[in-house]
């Protein structure tokens, strides 16, 4: 009995360890490849209960991966990964992939690897390579580059594209510098192709930093790749159309809240948030429009929304066009109440429409209530002579559900009426549309005088003015959704950006362009793709102020950054440079800010309070004196010479620090005792190789902030100088001074002119007596291509112009022109000098092509137009001359 129990007793407890061995509550041998497998999923026999899943890996090496221990546990798809493209230098950064020491020797400087014969570029990968072949980062010698930039196109890496370069592996590993991507910089539109549109670039990258758009923040390498926006192959190479935001309404609202239109992807990568959006489409303020209609075969893929959201795509818009429009008669002497319009059919008993609420709008410039039958769309208005230009004025319905388009042209009215009337317009009809009856309005008008003008519209039966147009949409829209395509990116994001259209980005994992420097949450709405439906109630939340705020942010950043090729291309270089120098780098208020970091140079200062940009955000004023530089190119020969006087009355301004001559002739220095003797120090230094462009040179004489510019002929007295000074002091970013000069399209010639005929309109202030920024030397110097410098130096002209484009480039405003004085140079030395550029008869020729020169440059024409003239307080006032404190400027 007692063996028996024994016996069971062993017989449970070999049971239970074996039990207890299975289910792992005793630790005992085990294979090298389990043991490894529960150590990589959080088990480790030895720790304490409680075993967490969620533990930290351990840290392998990016270049160590290919070890037997690591392939043995991931598939072969994996293992392809490992070994190519993006995945492979995926823990790259500039301080493990990045060789600082070739920046250490000549500074910032880019080589672009000469073209090989019969390699085809494309446009776009084209203007990349000259932007920076034309920038003054470029190098021609290998031996001095710190960053190099193939010529191997590798924008697009679709398969399926045209563009698409094969063989790119061995010509990228046959290129003599590559070392394995070392300091290289590879740019990329597109990658991957259907159906998983990977981000693989079909070779090994190697060390290189990507400048990517579409990039996802997975495989993205903080502070190492860029990130840059998707771009068409329209898009400019230099300048860029300006910002479509002409004004600001109080309050923001458009007529559209939130706005799309675009592709529906039926199936595969990108298709589910753009298959859901018609669940927020309410065919009001909230338009989301995709139609299937695209790829050769939609209609196998096509589901059962594909028709419906095609016919909501392709809806034609009815509504009413007006054709014809003549004179009723003026009501003289007296203002109407706000302008109302009201229709009545012509009938025999003349039957009135009772008109809707009314309506606010603007016609023909005129603010005011509409009363109208029919909810209005638009208003398109013309203005003639000399060339027509259309303006699209948003109206706000309350009630009516048929739209009416009214499209006028306005022309000046007869001289008894003093104002504007309309003209005349012929309707479009679809074939076979029945010719409507037709509508008498009676338009009451606010203008100096009363006009009353009937309106003829057609018909009892709308018309089609035709469907959802989608730049109409763009414009006339608070909000834009961007969400993504087939890849991260989207065309869409630019476009609303130029369009004031604040985006809402629905793009979850993509990382935003230049995002490393750039603080989208002031100029966008980064939305979840999961919470879709929240996105309507989201936007609507947004307070006005803010609304504002995000729609200006947006007008800044695609100027400075995404109006063009060139802008793109250089704020990625630039965002390089701040990595290598970070000793200088730009702070976030620069790169985020009035005007950017491609005109805030930190090599400059690092100061934010040294830029004149940002005195009135840091509350600060510039330094209360002036340092006058006076430009010499005439032998000093005379005791009565006009540089003399000159200096004398500079001398006497209490603002003046210092003076300096600038000794630009080819004759030697005066001696000491020639030059008269002054309360302030005068500091004569020669000109670098006599040229022109030296006069704008950053001397380390100069110390103050403002910088009074002078030829050695302008006649100023001491309180127009005083007064000039005091005028800057209020305006230290632009250019502020007496002498003005204009410019104009020539029609007949196709290009831009120079003029200086007395106007009343101006867009340049010279030069030979202006008070500018002192940093405004710094970026002419380094800023400015050699290219352009070296014109004006051989022409020994225009360098007054170059100033100009450039101040104007980086502000967006007009110099100031002050006080009315016509002749400001001495009349001995404009007409009779040899030595005068005035005296010269190809200077004004010189100057025109100067003038287009600089514009093809800088891609536009920067310059901008003002008819603002700043005169002292009482000036020329009957009043006692005791009263004004700068009295001397009206006898002069």
């Amino acid at each position: 009995m007692q063996a028996k129990k024994r016996y069971l007793i062993s017989l449970l407890t070999g049971a239970f360890l074996v039990l207890l061995f299975y289910f792992g509550g005793v630790p005992g041998p085990a294979t090298g490849r389990s043991r490894y497998d529960r150590i990589r999923n959080g088990y480790r026999s030895d720790q304490p209960w409680p075993h967490f899943s969620d533990r930290l890996q351990s840290f392998n090496p990016w270049d160590q991966t290919d070890t037997e221990e690591y392939n043995i546990h991931i598939s072969p798809k994996q293992k392809r990964d490992v070994n190519t493209s993006v995945y492979k230098g995926k823990r790259c950064r500039m301080d493990s992939c990045f060789e600082f020491s070739l920046c250490k020797r000549n500074g910032f400087k880019v080589y672009v690897y000469p073209q090989q014969k019969g390699e085809k570029i494309s446009e776009s990968y084209q203007n990349i390579l000259s932007t920076i072949e034309g920038s003054r980062f470029y190098t021609s010698d290998p031996s001095q580059a710190c960053l190099f930039v193939l010529s191997l196109d590798t924008l697009d890496r679709d398969q399926l594209s045209p563009q698409y370069v094969h063989n790119l592996k061995t010509k990228v590993q046959n290129l003599p510098l590559w070392n394995n991507g070392r300091n290289h910089l590879i740019f990329n539109l597109y990658s991957g192709t259907w159906p998983d549109y990977t981000e693989d670039l079909g070779f090994d990258i190697g060390q290189a930093m990507l400048a990517k758009a579409s990039i996802s923040t997975e495989n993205f390498r903080p502070n190492f790749d860029v990130s840059i926006p998707l771009f068409s192959k329209e898009h400019p190479r230099t300048g860029g159309e300006r910002g479509y935001l002409k004004y600001n309404t109080i309050p923001p609202f458009r007529k559209y809240m939130l706005v799309f239109k675009g592709k529906r992807y039926l199936t595969g990568i990108g298709s589910d948030t753009r298959n859901a959006l018609y669940h927020v489409h309410n065919a009001e303020d909230v338009v989301l429009l995709t139609t299937c209609k695209h790829g050769k075969d939609w209609q196998k893929h096509k589901d059962a929304r594909c028709d419906k959201d095609n016919a909501e795509y392709d809806k034609q818009k009815w509504g009413w066009r007006l054709i014809e429009v003549g004179k009723l008669g003026c009501a003289m002497g007296r203002r109407l109440a706000p302008p109302q319009m009201q229709c009545s059919h012509l009938g025999a008993a003349g039957t009135t429409i009772t008109p809707s609420p009314m309506k606010q709008g603007n016609v023909n410039g005129s603010r005011g209530i509409f009363m109208i039958p029919w909810e209005v769309a638009r208003v398109t208005v013309a203005k003639l002579p000399p060339k027509p230009s259309t303006e699209n004025v948003p109206f706000k319905a309350f009630n009516s559900k048929t739209p009416i388009s009214v499209e006028a042209m306005s022309q000046t009215a007869p001289e008894n009426c003093g104002t504007e009337h309309i003209d005349a317009m012929e309707p479009v009809l679809p074939p076979g549309h029945p010719k409507p009856q037709p509508c008498l309005c009676l338009l009451h008008s606010v203008s100096k005088i009363g006009i009353e003008r009937p309106i003829r519209l057609i018909s009892s039966q709308p018309c089609n003015v035709g469907r959802y147009d989608y730049r109409e949409m763009l414009h006339n829209s608070t909000f834009c959704l961007v969400p993504r395509g087939r890849r991260l990116g989207s065309f869409r994001f630019l476009e609303a950006l130029q369009a004031a259209c604040v985006p809402v980005m629905l793009s979850n994992g993509w990382e935003l362009p230049f995002s490393e420097v750039i603080d989208w949450n002031t100029g966008a709405v980064i939305g979840d793709e999961r919470l879709l439906l929240q996105i309507p109630s989201t936007v609507r939340s947004i307070h006005q102020d803010k609304i504002l705020a995000l729609r200006l942010q947006t007008q800044f950043l695609w100027k400075a950054y995404f109006s063009s090729v060139e802008k793109i291309v250089l704020t990625t270089v630039e965002i390089i440079q701040d990595r290598v120098l970070q000793h200088t780098a730009r702070s976030n208020l620069m790169w985020n800010s009035h005007p950017g970091g491609l005109f805030t140079l930190p090599q400059y200062s690092t100061y934010l309070g040294d830029f004149p940009f940002y005195y009135a955000g840091l509350g600060i004023k510039a330094h209360p004196r002036f340092t006058a530089v006076i430009h010499a190119v005439t032998p000093l020969v005379s005791q009565s010479q006009p540089i003399l006087k000159l200096l004398m009355a500079v001398a006497k301004s209490p603002y003046c620090s210092q003076i300096i001559v600038l000794w630009n002739c080819d004759k030697p220095l005066p001696a000491k005792h020639r030059w008269p003797v002054t309360s302030v120090p005068v500091i004569v230094i020669e000109g670098e190789n006599k040229v022109m462009s030296s006069r704008f040179l950053l001397y380390e004489s100069i110390t103050n902030d403002a910088v009074l510019s002078l030829d050695e002929d302008t006649v100023l007295s001491t309180t127009e100088v005083d007064f000039a000074f005091t005028v800057w002091q209020s305006f230290p970013e632009r250019i502020v001074g007496y002498p003005a000069r204009s410019h104009f399209w020539d029609s007949n010639k196709e290009r831009w002119g120079y003029t200086s005929k007395w106007t009343n309109d101006y867009s340049m202030v010279l030069t030979g007596a202006a008070i500018y920024h002192r940093y405004y030397h710094y970026l002419y110097t380094h800023f400015l291509p050699s290219s352009l410098k070296n014109m004006v130096d051989q022409l020994a002209n225009c360098e007054d112009i170059l100033m100009n484009f450039l101040v104007s480039a980086v502000t967006k405003l007009p110099p100031i022109k002050v006080t009315q004085k016509k002749q400001y140079k001495e009349t001995m030395m404009g007409q009779s000098s040899r030595a005068s550029r005035w005296a010269d008869p190809d200077h004004f020729a010189q100057r025109q092509t100067c003038m287009n020169k600089f514009a093809s440059w800088f891609g536009a024409m920067p310059l901008v137009h003002s008819q603002m003239r700043l005169d002292p307080v009482l000036f020329k006032d009957q009043v006692s001359i005791l009263r004004k404190k700068y009295r001397e400027i009206e006898r002069l």
